[in-house]
């Protein structure tokens, strides 16, 4: 099975969260926040990957 991470923000109003499977949610974020490098969503999808590859 490949790993998987979906994140998802709580303001999308993009993309429900229903179809984004079993997701990190993050209060406060909208769809292009979970996108964004500089968000501190992406503190959870480095330590993933640093999670997955070591």
């Amino acid at each position: 099975m490949v790993p998987l991470l979906t994140i998802h923000g709580e303001a999308d109003d993009v993309v429900a969260a229903k179809y984004a499977g079993d997701p990190v949610e993050f209060e406060g974020a909208n769809h292009f926040d979970v996108i964004n490098p500089a968000h501190r969503s992406w503190r959870v999808v480095r330590d993933w990957l640093i999670d997955r590859l070591a």
